[in-house]
């Protein structure tokens, strides 16, 4: 169950005027407001996060209907390649596996 105070990781499915839709694992939506991505002013998100990039986030706050996420006070949210794809979901990965077996095996 997420909770505000954990810290997550997630995939920026979009890019908004007012912050970045993230994808969490489990597949929950958030939102990264753009006051929450960094303590100076934001002028263009994409210069902390891009879309297909995955994150780690803090939750904010949590009910049914939203879930809100920060990186303010995060120095590492970016994830390096290796990393985030252990948190590509099995159906996304599973046709590139299948894929590399058979050429393995040819």
């Amino acid at each position: 169950m997420l909770k505000p105070g954990m810290i997550v990781t997630g995939k920026v499915v979009a890019i908004k005027p007012y912050g970045a839709l993230v994808e969490l694992t489990g597949d929950r939506m958030s939102i990264l407001h753009i006051s929450k991505i960094s303590e100076k002013f934001v002028a263009n998100i994409e210069e902390y996060v891009k879309v297909g990039e995955w994150i780690r986030a803090e939750i904010l706050t949590y009910s049914d209907e939203r879930v809100e996420v920060s990186i303010k006070n995060m120095r590492n949210y970016r994830m390096n390649q290796q990393d985030a794809q252990a948190f590509e979901p099995l159906a996304q990965r599973l046709p590139t596996w299948i894929s590399q077996t058979l050429t393995k095996l040819q």
